[in-house]
Parts: structure tokens; sequence; C-alpha cells
């Protein structure tokens, strides 16, 4: 199916509520806009609602999250002296 929508004297554009309903867009979405040979690709993002949440407990070791945050830093800054 084809949806089509006008552009305003704004250079708007209205994503028909079918589209939106189905690819979750809302109000204050960030939408991507891709050139292609043919035209123009619009993405909608998908959201994530609370990261924290989504991630909480993937990841397991023992001690102190901030030391070894810190760690991999280090490690990470380490890595890139050597390479250059």
């Amino acid at each position: 199916m084809v949806y089509q929508t006008k552009v305003t004297d704004k250079y708007q554009i209205t994503i028909p509520k079918k589209l939106r309903e189905v690819y979750g867009v809302k109000r204050g979405s960030k939408v991507s806009l891709i050139p292609r040979e043919t035209g123009i690709e619009l993405l909608a993002a998908k959201k994530i609602e609370n990261i924290t949440e989504k991630l909480y407990g993937s990841i397991k070791f023992k001690g102190d999250p901030v030391k070894h945050i810190h760690n991999i830093r280090g490690s990470l800054a380490i890595s890139k002296t050597k390479k250059s």
C-alpha cells in the first residue's frame, strides 16, 4: 500500500494515522530522512522507554560497578595509545 501526503507551505508533512499507529510515531518522536536515488526514505526510530530497566541485570560481575566502569575506560584508553 502507498500513502500520500502533501508538503505544507512550511515544508512539513503529516504522517498518516495508520502508519503512526503501526510504527509507534508520537508527538515528539524522532524520524530519519535518508536520501536515496529513487526518493527520500523515512524511518521511524523505535524508542526504548527506559533503557535502565531494559539493561538491568544483563551484566553479571562482583564488586563495585563504578570501579568496573573506570577499569573498562582505563583499558580502552591504554589500547588507543598502543595503536598510535
